[in-house]
C-alpha cells in the first residue's frame, strides 16, 4: 500500500466564554468499514453522521485520517467517500503511522477484543469500541485492565449515553420526576444482543441495575441477526420495581421503548428514543376520588438535533479535553453483558429466575 503522508497538527478557533482560543485537533481512525463503520452514511434517510468514519470526518474537533479494513475495496470505497483518508489491511500499521489520538472499532464483535487491546498496547488515548464490549467476560475484563495500564479511555459505543435530549431525562428520572418505581415496559426489536444491548443499557442507565431475570424465549419475534435470541420476561430492579421486556419482529417494524411509571407519574421514551412523553398524575377528568395519566401536546417532547454519532465524537473530544469522564465504561458494558448472558440463560431453562 501507498505511505501515509504524515498527518500535521491544526487548530481552529473557538469561542469559550466570549475569548477566542486555540483548540486542538484530535486525530481518529476507524477499524471496519461495514454498516456501523461506514456504509450507513449512503442511506438518504438517516440523519448524519450515521457511522463511526462520518462521526469523526464530520466534527470539528477531529480529523478522520484512516481506517483500517481487509476488505481493499472497501478501503477504496472509503478513500473516495472521505477525501484526504488512508485506507490500511493492517490496523496496527495503521496505528504505527498516523499515531491517532482516538481509535474507533467497528469492527465485528469477534474483533473488539483484539483491537481493543492493539490499540491499548499503543497507548491510544482515548478507544472508543461498538458494542457488546465482546462475547467473553474474561476477555471483557482483560480489555478493561489493558486500557487502564495503558492510561486509555475506554468507551463502549451504548450510543444513547451521549445524547444529551436522553441524558437529561435520565437525569429528571433518577430526581423523582416520576417518584417512586412502580412498574416498567422495555420493548425491542432486532434480537437479545443487538437492540436488547441498546435497550438494556438504557434501562441500567435510567434505572439502575438489575438484580435478576426471568425470560421466555420469544419464537415469533424472529431476528434479522442470524443465531441471536428474541426473548420476553421480568427484570427485578435492586432499588425497587420490576421491569416487563418485550420483543417485536423486526420484519414488520422496529422499535425502542422504555416506559416508566411511578407514583407520580410517567416518563415513556419511545420512537427510538427520538421523543419522551411525560404525563403527571392528575385529577381525573371523569371520576371522583381518581387520579389518571392525561397527556397533552405540551408533555410531548422531541429530540432537537438527535444525531447519535454526533454526540459520540463530541463526547470524545470532551473526554480528550479533560471537561467529562467517559459515560459507558467498560464496566457499564460488562454490566449489561452479565444482564444478557443471564435472560439468554433463563430463557433456556424455560423462565427460571437467574441472579445477576
Amino acid at each position: 500500500m501507498a505511505k501515509s503522508k504524515n498527518i500535521k497538527t491544526k487548530t481552529v478557533k473557538v469561542k469559550t466564554g466570549g475569548d477566542k482560543k486555540n483548540a486542538k485537533i484530535y486525530r481518529a481512525v476507524v477499524i471496519g468499514c461495514g454498516r456501523i463503520g461506514m456504509l450507513m452514511e449512503l442511506d438518504p434517510k438517516r440523519p448524519k453522521p450515521a457511522t463511526h468514519t462520518g462521526a469523526f470526518f464530520h466534527n470539528e474537533r477531529t480529523k478522520l485520517v484512516g481506517v483500517a479494513d481487509l476488505d481493499p475495496e472497501k478501503l477504496r470505497q472509503a478513500e473516495k467517500m472521505f477525501p484526504g483518508v488512508k485506507g490500511y489491511t493492517n490496523a496496527e500499521e495503521m496505528i504505527k503511522v498516523l499515531k491517532p489520538d482516538i481509535v474507533s472499532i467497528a469492527a465485528f464483535h469477534s474483533a473488539h477484543y483484539p483491537m481493543v487491546m492493539l490499540a491499548a498496547k499503543h497507548k491510544v488515548p482515548i478507544i472508543i469500541c461498538e458494542k457488546p464490549i465482546s462475547d467473553d467476560f474474561k476477555e471483557g475484563r482483560e480489555m478493561i485492565e489493558a486500557c487502564k495500564l495503558a492510561g486509555s479511555k475506554l468507551v463502549i459505543n451504548h450510543i444513547r449515553r451521549f445524547d444529551p435530549f436522553l441524558s437529561e431525562w435520565a437525569k429528571k428520572v433518577q430526581e423523582g420526576i416520576v417518584g417512586e418505581i412502580q412498574q416498567v415496559t422495555a420493548v425491542y426489536a432486532i434480537g437479545l444482543y443487538h437492540m436488547g444491548t441498546h435497550l438494556i443499557d438504557l434501562v441500567r442507565f435510567y434505572l439502575g441495575d438489575i438484580e435478576w431475570v426471568s425470560a421466555f424465549q420469544n419464537r415469533k419475534a424472529h431476528t434479522a441477526v442470524p443465531g441471536d435470541w428474541c426473548v420476553d420476561g421480568v427484570m427485578s430492579l435492586k432499588k425497587g420495581g420490576r421491569v416487563v421486556i418485550q420483543s417485536i419482529n423486526v420484519k414488520d417494524y422496529s422499535t425502542l421503548e422504555l416506559r416508566i411509571l411511578g407514583t407520580k407519574g410517567e416518563v415513556f421514551v419511545r420512537d427510538l428514543g427520538r421523543v419522551v412523553e411525560y404525563t403527571p398524575a392528575s385529577e381525573s377528568r371523569d371520576y371522583a376520588g381518581f387520579n389518571e395519566l392525561h397527556l397533552t401536546k405540551q408533555q410531548r417532547f422531541h429530540a432537537r438535533d438527535q444525531v447519535f454519532f454526533k454526540g459520540l465524537a463530541n463526547h470524545a473530544v470532551e473526554v480528550l479535553d479533560g471537561k467529562t469522564e467517559v459515560r459507558s465504561t467498560g464496566e457499564d458494558a460488562l454490566k449489561t453483558l452479565e444482564i444478557l448472558a443471564a435472560l439468554k440463560r433463563s430463557g433456556e431453562l424455560d423462565g427460571q429466575k437467574v441472579m445477576v
